[in-house]
């Protein structure tokens, strides 16, 4: 599986970490995608980026701008 310490062409941007988002990002990453998960509540997609720390990287500041 890609991290994000390596980059890779298979890097992807999930933007919202609702329902689906979420999904998408699990399935990616379990499929070895590099996720980045970008959500206005920060906590969504720290939570996200935790259940699959090597995988998945939560980016608050981002979304914050994108949202604000």
């Amino acid at each position: 599986m890609a991290t994000h310490t390596e980059r890779t062409d298979r890097d992807v941007a999930v933007i919202g970490n609702g329902f689906m988002g979420s999904s998408i990002a699990r399935a990616l990453a379990r499929a070895g995608w590099a996720v980045t998960a970008y959500d206005p509540d920060a906590s969504r997609a720290r939570s996200l980026a935790e259940e699959l720390p090597e995988h998945v990287r939560a980016d608050a500041d981002l979304a914050a701008a994108v949202w604000s």
